[in-house]
């Protein structure tokens, strides 16, 4: 059973799931708004550093594009051995890009939930201290949990555990069966639509420029041979030279904007 706002007040009153940083204004149907406090962990760069959001800054929590970090909540939980907490994602932050991974916090648990958010967006997120980051309802158990909750909560640990032994780069996978044969070829299946596809781009540039260089060296190396050998005169070698040159920059220009057309 979900426990409904008048529930959560009640079990409050009795000292149970949430101890400390209870606001009613944040008690809505049947869930109540976690807050951030001014801790966090950023996993991307280095989950063993805890960072806290300083007065100068307008104690404002900063995450990065594309990087993975750890809120910590303002909220203190105790949850008996009867319940069980849901955290799920708040819409506004969603559509900005930024994902809460919903959790539980497990019968038993107690002290303050770290919550694992990606910023999945191109933008910078500046969230403030206070602000409220996710939701939370509670469910009452049949009968007690026999294997509640125990252990160290990472933020109690000052570093967040991170399994770093199951993430390995290309070369240690690059003989799998599901592994392209280059790194370049892997790179477009990992990379978004819009990235590899750019990427594609400037791989097939980077060639059509290449053959574009080899094919001027190599025209002007016979001009070369053509006027040591007296079969052209300097000022014929000169033009020829000018006009192979523009002609294959040319070629190339054209070629490297039809192909830009046709993506």
């Amino acid at each position: 059973m979900i426990l409904s706002d008048k529930d959560v007040r009640e079990q409050i009153q009795l000292n149970k799931i949430i101890v400390n940083g209870f606001d009613p204004n944040r008690l809505k149907g049947a869930s109540y708004g976690l807050t951030a406090s001014d801790s966090y962990f950023d996993l991307t760069e280095d989950p063993s550093l805890k960072i806290t959001a300083k007065n100068e800054d307008g104690k404002r929590i900063l995450i990065k594009p594309l990087h993975k970090v750890v809120l910590i909540t303002q909220e203190e939980l105790d949850i008996p051995n009867n319940m069980l907490g849901r955290v799920a994602t708040k819409g506004s932050l969603f559509s900005i890009g930024l994902s809460a991974i919903n959790t539980l916090a497990d019968p038993g648990f107690k002290g303050k939930l770290g919550l694992v958010f990606y910023n999945f967006s191109s933008k910078y997120i500046i969230l403030d201290v206070g602000q409220e980051i996710a939701k939370i309802d509670f469910n009452e158990l049949k009968e007690d949990s026999t294997t509640p909750y125990s252990g160290q909560h990472g933020f109690s640990m000052m570093s967040w555990p991170v399994p770093r032994y199951l993430q390995h780069n290309y070369s240690a996978v690059k003989n799998h069966e599901r592994i392209k044969s280059s790194p370049l070829e892997e790179a477009y299946t990992v990379l978004p639509f819009e990235i590899s596809s750019l990427l594609k781009k400037l791989n097939a540039g980077v060639t059509a420029l290449q053959w574009t260089l080899i094919t001027i060296v190599i025209s002007n190396v016979v001009i070369v041979y053509l006027v040591f050998n007296n079969k052209i005169d300097n000022f014929t070698a000169s033009i020829f030279m000018n006009l192979v040159s523009s002609i294959v920059v040319g070629a190339y220009a054209i070629s490297a904007k039809l192909f830009l057309k046709k993506q």
